[in-house]
């Protein structure tokens, strides 16, 4: 995708399907970053920037990982790991895939 189209996309496109789902499903965004207060999850290392400084404009963190082994049934799994204190919603999940 040329720089055109990657700034259209990021300008107009996101911003308005954004729009449309805060409308749609009346989501409250949070006011603050989101900010890990662990290091791992579920057995997975956090990276250190979403312990110290987090993630702005945003609600949730997904932390995916990975495996290569041999043999293993399961396809993914995935989990909350911390949940907002004041919204009740979880602010970090890990999938493992």
């Amino acid at each position: 995708m040329d720089a055109t189209k990657q700034s259209f996309v990021k300008n107009y496109i996101m911003p308005a399907i954004a729009d449309y789902f805060k409308a749609a499903i009346q989501v409250v965004p949070r006011k603050t970053a989101v900010v890990s207060s662990v290091l791992s999850c579920a057995g997975f290392s956090i990276p250190l920037s979403l312990y110290t400084t987090g993630v702005s404009n945003t609600d949730l963190v997904v932390v995916v990982s990975s495996s290569d082994q041999p043999g293993v049934a399961n396809m993914g799994t995935s989990a909350g790991c911390i949940l907002d204190s004041t919204t009740y919603r979880y602010a970090f999940s890990y999938y493992y895939w």
